[in-house]
Formats: structure tokens, sequence, C-alpha cells
């Protein structure tokens, strides 16, 4: 028996394109949805890779933390893909971010979409509890759900994540963190991980008294909690983000017109 496909679509802005193609070389269901406004010459560089390109108008409306631009990618990007190359599932990954071991984590996202409707990369424990919304997989019909752009100023308050996930599944009644315990699939980091390239972190290192992750079992106990913690700070308040950008590449991103945090 054959297993259920996936289609990926990579949501957002090119500036991470040479570190993310070679990730999906030779995957037969991607397409990239980005913008109309992105650099020609990095649209070139993906379609030389054989990668389908969505360009899209950005919003009017960008909404809390440009929600709007992220929703309206995604959206475009699942019909586009869906309408070339139909797939079981869809996959919504971020441009900044790699995959390692790809064939191992789509296995995963199978497996964790065998449990719910949606499976997402991981959540955060604090503010209540959210979801994060860098990876989320399900079939067309519940990302559409989803993903459904509403292009309004108040789009995304108090802040994105916990917008898109009241609007989905509602309020719980135990809270968010007992609910993401009881209903939610997270997406097994077993064999795997990514890579956020903007922030320079690997999420199995993310401290688990911070955040929700399906990572191994030997990532996990008070030893490990202890040090990820104490790294996670240091990282976030005392030497800040390392750069991963070349030395005037997000200058010439805003000179462009490219906004420095949509999606």
């Amino acid at each position: 028996m054959s297993q259920p496909t996936i289609g990926i679509v990579i949501q957002g802005p090119t500036a991470f394109a040479e570190r993310l193609l070679p990730v999906y070389a030779g995957y037969p269901a991607l397409l990239w949805s980005t913008w109309k406004n992105e650099p020609p010459a990095a649209l070139a560089r993906i379609r030389s890779a054989g990668v389908e390109v969505l360009l899209n108008d950005p919003p009017l409306v960008k909404g809390e933390s440009y929600i709007n631009y992220q929703c309206v990618s995604t959206y475009q990007g699942i019909l586009a893909l869906d309408a070339a190359q139909p797939c079981d599932y869809y996959l919504k990954v971020r441009p900044d971010m790699t995959i390692d071991a790809l064939d191992v984590f789509l296995d995963n996202v199978r497996e964790a979409l065998t449990h719910s409707d949606l499976a997402f990369l991981g959540g955060h424990k604090r503010k209540g509890g959210y979801l994060m919304d860098y990876i989320v997989a399900g079939r067309k019909a519940e990302m559409l759900r989803f993903w459904e752009p509403a292009l309004a100023s108040e789009s995304g308050k108090p802040f994105p994540e916990t917008w898109l996930q009241t609007r989905y599944f509602g309020v719980p009644d135990k809270g968010w963190l007992g609910f993401f315990q009881e209903q939610v699939s997270l997406i097994s980091l077993k064999g795997t991980d990514v890579h956020a390239l903007k922030w320079n972190y690997r999420f199995s290192q993310l401290p688990p008294a911070l955040y929700l992750l399906n990572r191994p079992p030997h990532r996990v106990g008070w030893i490990y909690n202890a040090v990820s913690l104490v790294h996670w700070l240091l990282r976030k308040y005392l030497f800040k983000r390392i750069p991963v950008q070349k030395p005037g590449q997000a200058l010439r991103l805003r000179q462009a017109g490219h906004p420095a945090r949509r999606q």
C-alpha cells in the first residue's frame, strides 16, 4: 500500500533560497508561494532548481505581525499546488527554516496526521500556550480552513498564533496547554530536526520548560531541561540573535521594499 502523498508549500520571502533549495532537491510536489516584489534574481534561481513559483500581490492590510501575508501566501499556495498536483496532505513551511532528513520528517508528519486533522511542529508554554505556526500540515480542507485570509487590520490580535488557533479550534474549556496535550498532534523530531536559520537554533535544542515538542527520549529529563534552558537564556538575552544574512543584505531587502518581519 502506497504512502499518503504530501505537497510542500514554502511560504514567504526568498532571502534564504540558496539554503533551502538543496533540502528539497528532486521533491516532486513542491511550490514556493511568495510576492510579486521579490528580487528577480532570487525567483530565477528558484525556478532554475525546478521549483514552481507562485507570485502573490501583497495584501493591502498587513494585520498583526504581518499575519495577512502569511495567510494569503499559504492559502493561495495550497490552492495552486493542489490544482497542479493534488496530494493527500499539504505541508506549509517557513522560508527561513531547513529540515534535516526530509524523508524521515515527512514520515513523522504522516504518523502525526493519523491522530488529528492538523499536525504542528510544536508549541509555546508561555502566554497561556500557543502553537507554532512555522510548520503546519493537514488535508487540503483543514489547511485552507486554518489559513483562510481575513484581511482586516485587527487580524492576528492580540498575537497571530493565538488568533489562528482560536478561530480554528475555538476556546478550550481546560485551557490551551491541556487542549494541546489531548487534542493536537506534534510532529516527531525523532531522526530529524528543524534548523531556524534566522535565529540560528535547532528546535530539538529548545528547553522543554518553555516549549512543547515531540522530541527524542534522550532530549528530556531535568538535566537536559536545565542545560537547554541556560543555552536559550544566553542566546536570547546575552548574545541576542546571531546574524546569518550577509553584510548589507537586510538593508538591500528593505531598500527593495521588503518589510522587515513579513512572512
